[in-house]
C-alpha cells in the first residue's frame, strides 16, 4: 500500500485507530465510515464502506499449571478469592470475560457478589467447612449467558483451624524432677479444639519464673532445677488460643545410705518397737533432696521376724516415718527402695532370761 495513503475515518475515529497503516479497533461500534484515499497522478481516488467494530470473543479458559490446586482455612475468603482470580488464563488473551468459579460442593465453598459500602461490586469465594471440593472456572456474557467452561479444575482443600485449646492437669499443676524431660508429657495433656483442627501443633514458653525448666530451640523442655515455673502452650495455627500450666520441679533422692547394714534386736514374749533404729540408720543423697519418688519400705519376714506397720514421707516437713516391730528371732531383711532397693538386716535375738 502507497505511504502516501490517507484515512478518512469520518464518524469512526472514536473507534478506529491506524499506525504505520493497520487498522485497530479501540471501542464497539456499527455503521462507522471509513474512507480511503490515494492520489494517483493529477487525481484522487477515493473509497468508502461501512465498518463494524466487534468485541474479540473468548474461545477457551485455561488453568494455569501452579494454580491447579491450594489449600486454605475456614474464613480466608480472601485468600481463596485472590487464588482464583489469577488461576486461569483466557483466550486470546485480549477477549474481555466474566468468569465465575462453581464448587463441585458449595457447603465447602460458596460463591457471593454483594455491592459493599462503597458501592463497589465484590465477588468472592468462602471456605466454610472442612473438605476437599473441585471449582469449575466459567465465562459469561454481559447477560449472563454460560460462554465457556474449563475443561480443567482447581481442588480447593479446606482446612479447619484451631479455635481454643485447654491443659488437661490437676488444678492446673504438674509435678516433675531435676533432670526429666517434660516435653511428651506436656504435650500429651494439651487439647485442642475443635477435633478435626489441622495443625494441632503447640509452641511452648516460659510466662514467669524461668529458672527450673529450660527450652530448647527445637521445642524439648527440661527440668534442671528446683523452684516452680509457669509454662505456656500457645497454638502453632491461631497464637489467640493459648492456656498455662504451673510446673513443681522437686529434687528428689538419687542415693541411700545405711549407717550400718546391719541392726539387732532384744526380742522377749512381746513385740519390741524397733522403729527409731530402722529410722535412724537410713539417710538419702543428696541432703538437699525434696522428694522421695517410689519410696517404700518392707519386710521378707513380716510375719515371724520384722513387720512393718507403716512408713511414709512428708515432703514439706521432710520427715521419714517408720514404725517397725520385732515379732520373733531370727534374720529379717528390711528393703528400702526409692528409684532402686537398698536392704537393711535386722537379727533380732532372744532375750537371756
Amino acid at each position: 500500500m502507497p505511504s502516501f495513503t490517507e484515512w478518512d475515518f469520518a464518524n469512526a475515529s472514536y473507534c478506529i485507530k491506524v499506525e504505520n497503516n493497520k487498522l485497530t479497533g479501540l471501542h464497539l461500534g456499527n455503521n462507522l465510515y471509513l474512507g480511503l484515499r490515494i492520489p494517483y497522478d493529477t487525481h484522487v481516488l477515493t473509497a468508502y464502506t461501512w465498518v463494524e467494530v466487534k468485541q474479540v470473543e473468548p474461545t477457551a479458559i485455561n488453568i494455569k499449571s501452579d494454580h491447579q490446586s491450594v489449600s486454605v482455612y475456614t474464613g480466608e475468603t480472601e485468600k481463596l478469592t485472590k487464588f482464583l482470580s489469577e488461576a486461569y488464563e483466557i483466550v486470546p488473551s485480549n477477549a474481555p470475560a466474566n468468569v465465575r468459579w462453581k464448587a463441585a460442593d458449595e457447603s465447602i465453598v460458596k460463591y457471593e457478589d454483594y455491592w459493599n459500602n462503597m458501592q463497589q461490586f465484590v465477588e468472592e469465594y468462602q471456605p466454610l467447612k472442612a473438605g476437599t471440593t473441585t471449582m469449575t472456572a466459567q465465562v459469561y456474557d454481559i447477560d449472563g449467558k454460560l460462554k465457556l467452561t474449563s475443561t480443567q479444575t482447581v481442588k480447593v482443600t479446606v482446612l479447619q483451624p484451631v479455635e481454643d485449646l485447654t491443659i488437661n492437669s490437676n488444678n492446673n499443676q504438674e509435678e516433675c524432677n531435676v533432670g526429666d524431660d517434660l516435653t511428651s508429657y506436656l504435650n500429651s495433656i494439651v487439647k485442642v479444639y475443635p477435633e478435626n483442627a489441622y495443625d494441632k501443633s503447640v509452641k511452648w514458653s516460659i510466662l514467669r519464673d524461668g529458672d527450673a525448666v529450660t527450652i530448647s530451640a527445637d521445642g524439648k523442655i527440661k527440668a534442671v532445677k528446683p523452684g516452680v515455673v509457669i509454662l505456656q502452650a500457645t497454638s502453632v495455627n491461631n497464637p489467640d488460643a493459648s492456656a498455662i500450666v504451673e510446673v513443681l520441679v522437686h529434687n528428689p533422692a538419687s542415693d541411700i545410705r545405711f549407717a550400718s547394714e546391719k541392726i539387732s534386736a532384744v526380742y522377749s514374749t512381746e513385740p519390741v518397737d524397733i522403729s527409731q533404729k530402722v529410722k535412724d540408720n537410713i539417710s538419702f543423697l543428696p541432703s538437699g533432696y525434696e522428694s522421695l519418688d517410689g519410696f517404700t519400705v518392707s519386710s521378707d519376714r513380716p510375719n515371724d521376724v520384722v513387720t512393718i506397720d507403716s512408713y511414709s514421707y512428708n515432703p514439706k516437713t521432710k520427715e521419714l516415718s517408720v514404725k517397725a516391730r520385732a515379732i520373733g528371732v531370727g534374720k529379717a531383711t528390711i528393703t528400702v527402695s526409692i528409684d532402686y532397693a537398698d536392704y537393711l538386716t535386722v537379727d533380732a535375738k532372744e532375750s537371756a532370761k
